[in-house]
């Protein structure tokens, strides 16, 4: 039942999200030279792997700090998400452990990030 409720959610997100013009951006990060990279979260599809609860297709976009487009991703880059413990993201066949990070001493990467948004994600 937990994992049906949770499956529910999490497509619940993504049908939301389906109806919205922009794709759901999960982690933005700031180079010191004004550019912006934004990490987007265009579809999921169910898991066939076992060892994960959701796989994702995840997109790049290149903006300066006026928010003008400078590159578009139109790749299509798959990951899969864990969200029980030991929680992971694999991406590339390279598994990634994550939703350990607490307090303000680590730094938060794109991964982490995902995880938050996939596994963590209110449900009403």
């Amino acid at each position: 039942m937990r994992n049906l409720l949770f499956t529910f959610g999490v497509f619940s997100m993504f049908a939301i999200q389906a109806g919205a013009a922009q794709p759901l951006v999960f982690h933005i990060e700031k180079f010191p030279d004004n550019t912006i990279i934004s990490l987007s979260l265009l579809d999921d599809l169910s898991s066939e792997d076992k060892n994960h609860d959701v796989s994702v297709v995840i997109t790049l976009a290149k903006t300066n700090q006026g928010g003008d487009l400078i590159f578009a991703d139109g790749g299509r880059h798959l990951a899969k998400v864990r969200c029980s413990s030991p929680a992971s993201v694999m991406v590339n066949g390279l598994g990634y452990p994550v939703g350990l990070m607490s307090g303000g001493h680590a730094r938060i990467d794109w991964k982490e990030d995902l995880w938050r948004t996939v596994c963590t994600t209110p449900m009403s």
